[in-house]
């Protein structure tokens, strides 16, 4: 699975995400950045799939590094028949983009980079 989105920083806290042709573009704003606490973004204008999103940090059990808590509010594509379809699929959808979403972040805070299998002669798919 391929990240979710490209997301670029436009500058003064603003970034353009781009999902696809299918789920489309739109640009957010951070809206509160509480250093080693909490970011909160909000989008900017019509037509996001992401409405508002933020993330937590809080130390874990016996001091065994970081707990990251992802909170996204989402507005499906399609209308009316975009939230009816999300909402038969359940969290499904929404607990994979999230599950794959912080494995990405943690693999960039350890290791600076997203480890990814392309350009190797022995790629195989990842099984998430």
């Amino acid at each position: 699975m391929a990240p979710f989105a490209d997301v670029q920083s436009t500058g003064d806290g603003q970034t353009r995400w781009n999902a696809g042709p299918n789920l489309g573009s739109w640009d957010m704003r951070l809206t509160d950045d509480q250093p080693g606490e909490s970011l909160r973004w909000e989008a900017q204008g019509g037509g996001a799939l992401i409405r508002e999103t933020s993330v937590r940090f809080r130390p874990a059990a016996g001091n065994r590094g970081t707990v990251v808590v992802l909170r996204a509010s989402l507005d499906p594509p399609g209308g009316m028949l975009g939230r009816i379809a999300t909402q038969m699929l359940g969290n499904t959808v929404p607990a994979a983009l999230a599950s794959k979403s912080l494995h990405y972040f943690k693999a960039l805070v350890q290791t600076g980079e997203i480890p990814t299998t392309e350009r190797q002669p022995a790629a195989r798919p990842d099984p998430r």
